[in-house]
């Protein structure tokens, strides 16, 4: 599954929003808004994380560890 949210930084303004992959899908929890749902801290940085173990060189595309 999967949810997106997608704003402009200077406004805020709210520009793409989904909460599931298929809200219709109950086999992947798809009435479950992955947006608004909560979660740990940890996932919050994982994109973080990831971003910065690519710029620094540790994680690279081709290296199979994605």
């Amino acid at each position: 599954n999967c949810a997106v949210l997608v704003a402009e930084t200077r406004s805020g303004k709210v520009r793409s929003y989904l909460g599931s992959k298929d809200f219709n899908d109950l086999r992947t929890h798809g009435r479950v808004d992955g947006v608004r749902a909560q979660r740990s801290s940890g996932s919050l940085l994982k994109p973080i994380l990831y971003s910065l173990a690519v710029q620094s060189g540790i994680l690279l595309p081709d290296s199979g560890m994605l």
